[in-house]
């Protein structure tokens, strides 16, 4: 992001950061530093189980020849490894886990508001596409919260 002085902010929790300060209403990272603290730690382990997991397997699967050397961000010179795609889907599978358990004890991730964690964990659902993994049948209230989350405004754009 590039403000108009030209200062850029390239990292997206930075970008959330100055966004939150900017316009305070209806805040994604919680009101309090208990909430702060604990939409932070959510939305990492949204991020990390979730959508870390998902790059491994999508990046390192051998039938997508477009990454067979770019295994990791970033860089053109590393081989598929593919272990890492097994590690991607095993931690998907906790990551789905995880989620349903969040989910059955609030109506959103971090709690009972709207957060930066639904908005990690929404992409990461979207995303675990290309990996060919869809929300468990079983997980009933992750079923019911992606419905509640793709009808958001701000998911349509």
């Amino acid at each position: 992001m590039e403000l108009d002085d030209g200062t850029k902010i390239d990292e997206v929790m930075a970008i959330c950061r100055y966004l939150e300060e900017m316009y305070p209403e209806n805040p994604l990272l919680g009101t309090n530093p208990l909430e702060k603290a604990r939409v932070e730690l959510l939305q990492r382990k949204m991020e990390f189980d979730g959508m870390i997991a998902i790059s491994e397997a999508f990046r390192n699967n051998p039938k997508n020849e477009r990454f067979s050397f770019r295994s990791l961000p970033g860089s053109d010179e590393v081989s598929a490894i593919e272990g890492l795609v097994n590690r991607g889907q095993n931690t998907l599978n906790s990551f789905y886990t995880w989620l349903e358990r969040y989910l059955t004890e609030n109506e959103f991730v971090a709690g009972n508001s709207f957060t930066m964690a639904d908005i990690t964990a929404y992409v990461a659902v979207d995303f675990s596409k290309w990996v060919n993994r869809r929300v468990p049948k079983e997980n009933i209230r992750t079923l019911e919260w992606y419905k509640k989350v793709s009808t958001r405004s701000s998911a349509k754009a």
